[in-house]
């Protein structure tokens, strides 16, 4: 009975995509976040956490399918879909939040399944600046975030730098904590 633009209804198709995206349906899950994603963005703005949310939703369906099914196609529309959500992230909360630690982290673990590791571990070290430049050292998110950074630096053949930061050694991401809190 929600009139088809209520942001009610885009928040009751985003949880039901959550069940064929769990059953491996991911065409009938595209569809409902789709659908999500477009009442968000006419009913809140297309700068809005809400239509952020669903683009980054979007875009881990489009990662599980493509892995699911080996379909190369499906991961532009997964980095199109996350670039998207990262740029109203960015302009919302800027580069010095724990959202966008989150979404560099996002952005690490797809391009990890490219087999890009390299890339993976430029953007891992954006969240642990952005963790470490909030002061958020102990937390739990900024040590998944490090275990990450030692990971992908070692598989891109950076096991200097990955070994420095396995001992304590955080010289190898102070200057990219300093250009994030310039």
């Amino acid at each position: 009975h929600l009139p088809p633009d209520n942001p009610l209804l885009a928040t009751i198709l985003s949880n039901m995509g959550w069940i064929p995206w769990q059953r491996k349906e991911f065409a009938k899950a595209e569809d409902l976040y789709l659908r999500a994603a477009k009442i968000d963005k006419v009913a809140n703005g297309v700068i809005s956490t809400q239509y952020a949310t669903r683009l980054n939703n979007l875009g881990t369906v489009y990662y599980n399918w493509a892995n699911a099914t080996g379909r190369d196609d499906l991961r532009q529309q997964e980095h199109d879909a996350k670039e998207e959500a990262a740029n109203i992230i960015l302009a919302l909360r800027g580069t010095r939040h724990p959202e966008m630690a989150a979404t560099q982290n996002n952005f690490a673990v797809m391009y990890s399944s490219l087999g890009d590791q390299a890339r993976a571990a430029e953007h891992v070290a954006q969240a642990v600046a952005i963790d470490l430049s909030l002061d958020l050292l102990a937390h739990p998110q900024t040590q998944s975030h490090i275990a990450h950074l030692i990971h992908y630096w070692t598989q891109s053949g950076q096991p200097d730098k990955a070994a420095r930061l396995q001992a304590g050694d955080g010289a190898d991401i102070v200057p990219i904590v300093e250009q994030i809190e310039d």
